[in-house]
């Protein structure tokens, strides 16, 4: 045997031993991962041991306490279940317990979806499809491992839609990325969804455009809209049953809202996050019925304001990235048009500009307003934080005002007390401070004495004013 014939020969032997090292980091791999399950096993029957010994009708309250479920959260919390895969007896109680498996993430295996679908017995469905990012664990790019994901996300929908459209109440599709996704809205379109109260679809605008006119006759019970486009053809029909409207991440031209106005004219809660607005007819867009508005991380929302007709608003969400003046280079918008009715007023991540000077009009939209919410926070960028700016002004803005909703309490609270100390003495007292249950932890404890001094402190488990 030659040099050459030698030479392949041990190339032959080093890519076998290359294949047989692959394979036992392989086996090792799944060795680990049967350890760690064989510990999460061992620590979850642990855990429920004390469970054992409580009755089952307190142990079917401690299942309902434990998966309490917002319907529009679109994270569903499914940790209290885990448990009734490692014992019998609490996956029995589970079991009798139909209303606990009706939320479902679209995700798992499909011979999982149909077993979990089979315990729900026959109450409405609340699904949700959210296209994760996976880790790189297999050398595929992220765009080509979520067209795999999307497919099979997609098969599943098309099953659940096949044998239960009848009985989803609840349906959120997130897909933003993923071409795959954009088939199932013509599937949609297909099936009707007579219980469905809440639809929400991000996934290719254009695609929504063509969809959306089709697809909400076939749900005629529909409350609830989220989408990420406003359809071409939203004025040829009116849906009077429709009470909530959610636009986001699009351009959005004030024809476009008054279509939804001219579409939607039950509505009663309009939220437009990260929209950008764009030319269209001037005049006043009116939504009569409209109770709440939320403006999303939106430039200038005082042009929203100005736009928009809303008689019956009574709370007024802000989240914002920044405000501006109405009167940037000697710009005339006109009177302001305060919103008489609004006593919910919630400022959040607003900023006050370091670049431009700030004339505070935002107050001025809700005079009335009795519960504020403030987040006591100013990035590096800002000059100042709301709650600084609310401190200065003079006379103190919202006579009215009697509740303090805080979600953010930096340095301790202090900018809190200033404001409860500051209103008292201009005769405005507050009655109330409300802290989130995450700021309640931010604030010093001897201060939080001192506040209690002075008003009632209360902790709320609410991220926002107005909340539904």
């Amino acid at each position: 045997m030659g040099f050459k014939a030698y030479k392949r020969r041990v190339e032959e032997l080093d890519a076998q031993g290359a294949l047989l090292q692959r394979r036992i980091e392989d086996l090792t791999a799944e060795l680990e991962s049967a350890r760690h399950a064989y510990s999460e096993n061992r620590r979850e029957r642990a855990a429920s041991t004390p469970l054992h010994a409580l009755p089952d009708d307190v142990l079917k309250l401690v299942f309902d306490e434990a998966y309490d479920h917002d319907p529009y959260d679109d994270e569903y919390e499914f940790h209290i279940l885990t448990m009734t895969h490692v014992s019998r007896r609490l996956r029995q109680i589970a079991l009798s317990l139909p209303h606990l498996w009706r939320y479902i993430d679209i995700g798992p295996p499909t011979p999982f979806l149909e077993l979990v679908l089979s315990r729900t017995g026959s109450l409405p469905l609340y699904i949700t499809c959210y296209n994760k990012y996976q880790p790189d664990r297999d050398g595929l790019s992220i765009m080509a491992r979520q067209h795999i994901l999307a497919t099979r996300y997609v098969e599943q929908l098309g099953l659940l839609l096949r044998g239960y459209s009848h009985r989803i109440a609840h349906m959120s599709i997130l897909g933003h990325v993923s071409q795959p996704f954009l088939s199932i809205l013509p599937v949609l379109r297909r099936h009707t969804l007579p219980i469905c109260e809440f639809l929400q679809l991000a996934t290719n605008p254009d695609a929504l455009r063509i969809n959306i006119p089709q697809l909400l006759p076939q749900c005629p019970q529909l409350d609830a809209l989220w989408i990420t486009a406003i359809p071409t053809s939203f004025v040829r029909r009116t849906f009077e049953c429709l009470m909530r409207l959610s636009i986001s991440e699009i351009k959005v031209s004030r024809n476009d809202l008054r279509e939804a106005a001219r579409a939607c004219p039950n509505l009663t809660w309009l939220d437009l996050a990260d929209v950008r607005l764009t030319g269209g007819d001037s005049g006043p867009v009116r939504f009569p019925h409209l109770e709440k508005l939320r403006l999303g991380q939106v430039k200038a929302p005082e042009a929203y304001l100005d736009l928009l007709d809303m008689p019956a608003l009574s709370s007024l969400v802000i989240w914002s990235l920044k405000l501006s003046s109405r009167n940037v280079a000697g710009a005339d918008p006109g009177p302001l048009r305060p919103f008489t009715n609004v006593r919910n007023l919630a400022l959040c991540h607003v900023l006050v500009p370091a670049a431009l000077p700030y004339d505070g009009n935002i107050l001025q939209y809700a005079p009335n307003a009795t519960t504020l919410q403030l987040d006591d926070s100013a990035p590096e960028s800002a000059r100042e934080s709301f709650t600084e700016y609310f401190l200065k002004a003079e006379p103190p803005p919202l006579p009215a005002l009697k509740t303090l909703f805080v979600t953010e309490a930096e340095r301790g609270g202090q900018n809190i007390l200033r404001v409860v100390e500051h209103r008292a003495r201009h005769e405005l007292p507050l009655k109330e401070v409300q802290f989130g249950k995450d700021s309640m932890g931010e604030v010093d404890g001897e201060l939080l004495q001192t506040l209690k001094r002075h008003v009632d402190v209360t902790t709320t488990t609410d991220f926002e004013v107005g909340q539904d």
